[in-house]
């Protein structure tokens, strides 16, 4: 979960001391860049290549949240400045939702196994990740409130405990699953 700490550290830097303090903080100069530019800079800081599975998922959802973080914020046609309103708050939110959505994707690998082995229909896989989705971000919100998840390491055991138990429960669901 090292890079749900680093987008942590990286949009705290940027609330804290702008545009500048984001290039510090990721050691990268982001002037004159396009928001195309910016975004995948910060993914290629944040997140592993992908080389396994987890690190996949890992760079896939810091991909699909910055993603959705510029859409927001106006980046594309604003800039960095965009992201002037952006306050701690928001922060915490963003790391919720990319634990939820790094889990989620995991999980969705999962099921493209199950898939492709033919241990379910793809209708049932459909179903299942439409309510896989929504368990999880309720977990995800449940375990971590956004106040509270500015407080977290997720590269300490409480933070890797958090995605695990949401995991694993999660994964139970998916193996108990009946069409």
């Amino acid at each position: 979960m090292r890079t749900a700490q680093f987008l942590a550290g990286a949009l705290t830097a940027f609330v804290q001391g702008g545009e500048p303090a984001l290039s510090q903080f990721i050691g990268r100069d982001f002037v004159g860049r396009s928001a195309d530019e910016v975004l995948a800079a910060l993914v290629d800081e944040l997140a592993p290549s992908g080389a396994q599975n987890e690190d996949a998922a890992a760079r896939d959802a810091a991909c699909m949240v910055l993603e959705d973080l510029f859409v927001r914020y106006s980046v594309g046609t604003a800039g960095l400045a965009g992201l002037a309103t952006l306050d701690m708050a928001e922060v915490g939110k963003v790391v919720v939702q990319y634990v939820a959505t790094y889990i989620f994707t995991r999980l969705m690998q999962v099921l493209a196994i199950r898939l492709e082995r033919n241990d379910l229909t793809p209708a049932a896989a459909c179903r299942m990740e439409r309510d896989i989705r929504g368990y999880v971000i309720d977990r995800v919100e449940q375990e971590v409130t956004p106040p509270q998840v500015n407080n977290i390491s997720f590269t300490a055991d409480e933070g890797k405990r958090i995605v695990e138990r949401v995991f694993n429960d999660a994964y139970s669901i998916i193996e108990v699953w009946e069409e």
